[in-house]
């Protein structure tokens, strides 16, 4: 069992049912909530055809180089020697590529299939796309295969098919593996990336059931790290953009210590209610780029922006939700919601 952590990203993506059985994959696609799957594709045996060879012509085997993991650590390779800050930030890039709700991170199969039984699928999927989260839909009778199949790593999960809550287990368990896959994809991101001062913050189990809760209160339905700091760009179905900043204590101390230093700076108390709220704990600045760093510290009075306080892991946390923020570098033009994909489909 993966631990829940803090990710580097998430993201609506495409989940694929391997069956034979038209009427029950029709069924099994029915019976889901709607929203909990809004991206997936039936992947069919023609008849008279090898599962093999509907496998082979199938999109997935285009998969190879075409996860989110391998397309920013590849793309991002140069700069993260250079400037890990920024290579940070670039993260958020994905939202201009359209396809990354395309992208295949779960493979529902079957194990009753003609000519080509679901376990030899798997190893297939599995040796091709080793990223590629499988379960595999099984019989009563061959559970024992399953259970081997699983501590063999050639599945990741397996569901009786009979079960009496099939579609909610089905979705369950995507559920559950779509964040296993991007769990894993976090992992690479963050041990090239994140200093291990931060390694504390990303691994507190309590932070990601907050940011969860948050993602479903307010309908948002992907996010991106902006900043190791604590700082998350988040996008609705139709992408409007939200920030949540997220600042333990020690970050806290930190900023309070930097403005510490620099009040003498500022003589018969001009910057006093500034200095003020973030002793008092009652706002931090709204800063997402550099060159917001780079402005004079009095001109940061513009940014302040109202933090709550959480208390997580037996410690106190401060955020802040921006909804709908405006003020950002996101590029409008360029970006690609989850509405304008359907839409498209």
């Amino acid at each position: 069992m993966v631990e829940k952590t803090l990710l580097c990203a998430y993201y609506p993506t495409t989940v694929i049912f391997v069956d034979d059985d038209t009427d029950f994959l029709d069924w099994l696609v029915e019976d889901m909530p709607k929203h909990a799957l809004p991206f997936k594709k039936l992947l069919l045996p023609d008849e008279g055809a090898s599962l093999f060879e509907c496998y082979k012509s199938h999109p997935i085997t285009q998969h190879s180089s075409d996860l989110f993991v391998d397309r920013y650590l590849n793309d991002a390779s140069e700069q993260l020697d250079q400037d890990r800050l920024s290579a940070i930030a670039n993260i958020h890039h994905a939202i201009y590529n359209a396809e990354r709700f395309n992208e295949i991170t779960v493979a529902v199969v079957d194990y009753e299939m003609p000519k080509l039984n679901g376990l030899d699928l798997c190893k297939m999927i599995r040796a091709k796309h080793p990223k590629i989260k499988l379960i595999m839909l099984t019989g009563k009778a061959k559970q024992t295969l399953a259970i081997e199949a699983f501590n063999d790593n050639v599945i990741d999960q397996f569901i009786v098919k009979r079960s009496a809550h099939l579609a909610d287990e089905v979705v369950h368990a995507i559920t559950n593996m779509q964040y296993h896959y991007f769990t894993d994809c976090s992992k690479e991101i963050k041990d090239r990336l994140l200093g291990k001062k931060m390694a504390p913050f990303f691994a507190s189990a309590d932070l990601r059931v907050f940011l969860d809760s948050v993602l479903r209160e307010h309908q948002l339905v992907e996010y991106y790290l902006i900043h190791e700091r604590g700082d998350f760009l988040m996008l609705d179905k139709d992408g409007n953009s939200s920030w949540l900043m997220i600042r333990d204590e020690d970050q806290i101390v930190e900023l309070v210590n930097w403005f510490d230093f620099y009040e003498a700076d500022y003589p018969n108390g001009v910057l006093e209610t500034l200095f003020t709220s973030i002793r008092e704990r009652k706002a931090f600045p709204f800063l997402y780029n550099k060159d917001d760093y780079t402005m004079r510290i009095e001109d940061w009075v513009d940014f302040m922006v109202p933090i709550k306080s959480i208390q997580l892991d037996g410690r106190p946390y401060y955020y802040t939700l921006l909804l709908q923020q405006s003020r950002s570098s996101i590029d409008i033009t360029r970006l690609s919601s989850m509405t304008h994909m359907l839409t498209q489909e």
